[in-house]
């Protein structure tokens, strides 16, 4: 038997960019830990758009782009195959398809972990001023505080890109990709997990993408604006079709929406 073993952390239409990530499962309850065993946590890049859905819980599903293609639909096990795929796998979903013969086989874990696990998200972010010449780790948390005539005056040490235009106290961009620990705002848990074709996802399942459904709720929230398009062409959009768009332009170089690859949906929802 073989096994392609993969354990580069996949990218989506949520990766968050220098210049910014099929709804027919039930959902997949959060699985308790067994006896010695315990859930894991992992960080996970977001669009700062993205994040501020997650934040509002429009947002309760992300699709990324699965590193190995399956040349069929795999079957997706929750827990993983330490049998399977060896050690440590089990800490992972894991994908199974069939190879070139009955005794052959191909199989991928899920980067971000299974049922049950937690992700914290990374998202674009901005520190003070004060603090430019400074590598992130070493940016203190909370507040500063400065005095002035009249009196303490407290600031944020952090400004989030998805909470809009920062104050001209905060400097340089800061990728998600170099966001601390201490500096996420929110954790979530991971309800469901399973792979498709990207072309699978429905009305039902952009919306859990966090797209709205009409031309003029995406407007409102940012996503697209309709009177810088000549004639109004989004106005008779669907959800699917918005999303394809929106894919396109974050993902459209490496994996345009017309190459159909197969995803990862991760399924969750916002911890208390």
């Amino acid at each position: 038997m073989r096994a392609n073993r993969m354990v580069a952390p996949s990218r989506g239409m949520d990766a968050a960019h220098d210049n910014t990530e099929n709804h027919r499962d039930a959902e997949a309850p959060t699985r308790e830990p067994k006896k010695g065993e315990t859930m894991k946590t992992r960080p996970m890049l977001f669009a700062a758009d993205m994040a501020g859905a997650v934040d509002d819980e429009s947002k309760t599903c992300t699709r990324r782009v699965m590193e190995l293609q399956p040349s069929i639909q795999p079957d997706v096990h929750q827990h993983g195959s330490e049998q399977m795929a060896g050690p440590g796998y089990a800490e992972y979903a894991l994908a199974v398809w069939p190879g070139e013969s009955e005794f052959d086989y191909y199989d991928c874990h899920c980067p971000y972990g299974r049922v049950g696990d937690r992700l914290w998200i990374r998202e674009p972010w901005y520190a003070h001023n004060v603090y430019d010449k400074l590598p992130p780790r070493d940016i203190p948390e909370g507040v500063r505080r400065r005095q002035e005539p009249d009196g303490m005056v407290e600031t944020e040490t952090i400004w989030y890109q998805a909470n809009g235009e920062r104050p001209a106290t905060f400097g340089r961009y800061r990728h998600a990709r170099f966001m601390p620990r201490a500096f996420s705002r929110q954790t979530v848990v991971i309800t469901g997990i399973r792979a498709e074709p990207l072309h699978a996802i429905d009305v039902a399942g952009a919306m859990a993408e966090g797209i709205p459904q009409t031309a003029a709720e995406a407007t409102a929230a940012g996503l697209f604006d309709m009177t810088k398009t000549p004639g109004h062409e989004w106005d008779n959009r669907t959800s699917v079709e918005n999303f394809e768009r929106l894919w396109n332009r974050i993902n459209g170089k490496a994996h345009p929406w017309d190459s159909n690859p197969y995803v990862w949906v991760v399924e969750f929802e916002k911890c208390p």
